[in-house]
């Protein structure tokens, strides 16, 4: 009865450490971690590779967002749910670009990396649009 419980006891924390390392990656990738905990205290080992070749999540740009809210007025709009008035107020609400509260340092794009003028984040040369935003060059 006593190794039954030892046995027990050490699937638990070996779950619970797969599930602490699965969450860890998945959250330095952008994902939620409290799901990744749990997959990685089922599926153990198996789950720690597959959050590892995932990619990074990238956030949606605020302004994809906006065209997508856009698209859904103009949908509405089509349908005649509203009229041209209001989706003409909502676009110019859209597409209004307000003065920025970040002011992002000088562009020191010189060497090796260059700065993301949208978040202030250094990136090598060799990527196309920023890690951190993902706003791009």
């Amino acid at each position: 009865m006593s190794s039954l419980f030892f046995s027990l006891a050490i699937l638990l924390v070996q779950s619970g450490i797969f599930g602490a390392i699965c969450m860890k990656i998945a959250e330095d990738k952008g994902r939620s971690g409290g799901l990744w905990f749990w997959v990685g205290f089922v599926f153990g080992l198996w789950a720690i590779i597959i959050v590892a070749i995932l990619p990074k999540k990238v956030p949606v740009s605020k302004e994809m967002t906006n065209v997508n809210t856009l698209r859904e007025y103009k949908n509405l709009l089509d349908s005649g749910i509203i009229s041209r008035e209001e989706f003409e107020r909502k676009k110019s609400e859209l597409m209004s670009h307000p003065k920025p509260t970040y002011s992002p340092p000088p562009a020191n794009n010189s060497g090796s990396t260059w700065i993301c003028p949208e978040c202030g984040k250094k990136n090598p040369l060799t990527v196309r649009s920023c890690r951190e935003c993902g706003r791009e060059k």
